[in-house]
């Protein structure tokens, strides 16, 4: 659901009763951990492929830092969007995969500063087990979910880092 949904919905709801206090965080949540929404599937034929490779370089740039900030500090009511946007970061990851296969070297180049840094800082974060179920309502279940998630991140890094380190 985007922000302005979000605010929408809330003002409509507010009009006719109390805004709960779930609501008021979801808001607060939506503004801490923005993550702006570059408009999402990438098309090879229109755009080219340099500035489809800059789009995706600076996606994982931006949901790097949100989600490092949501390890660190797991935000009370935040599970979906962190999950939400976990996936999208790994869809990311996929994204430059598949314009490696395009042109690795024209890919790996833009790319370069992300993975000299040698992956996202959020999977050097130690995760506070205790601290994620409390935070987002969370029970085995899905916190399992998640480490799938960051199991997917983890695959997709070492095969950009076995691209990358194959290039003359």
């Amino acid at each position: 659901m985007t922000f302005a949904i979000l605010i929408t919905i809330l003002c409509l709801i507010s009009t006719t009763r109390r805004v709960s206090a779930d609501e008021e965080a979801a808001v607060t949540l939506a503004d801490k951990y923005r993550y702006e929404h570059d408009g999402g599937r990438l098309d090879i034929n229109i755009v080219s492929l340099e500035e489809n490779i800059e789009k995706v370089c600076d996606r994982l740039r931006r949901l790097d830092t949100v989600l490092t900030n949501m390890y660190e500090d797991p935000p009370v009511g935040g599970g979906e969007e962190f999950m939400r946007l976990s996936r999208t970061y790994n869809q990311a990851c996929l994204d430059l995969l598949y314009f490696c296969s395009m042109d690795k070297h024209k890919a790996l180049k833009a790319a370069e500063k992300i993975v000299d840094h040698g992956g996202p800082k959020f999977m050097d974060v130690e995760i506070n087990e205790e601290k994620m179920k409390e935070n987002f309502k969370w029970d085995e279940e899905a916190l399992h979910g998640m480490y799938v998630v960051l199991k997917n991140t983890h695959e997709h890094w070492y095969d950009l880092w076995k691209l990358y380190t194959s290039l003359p």
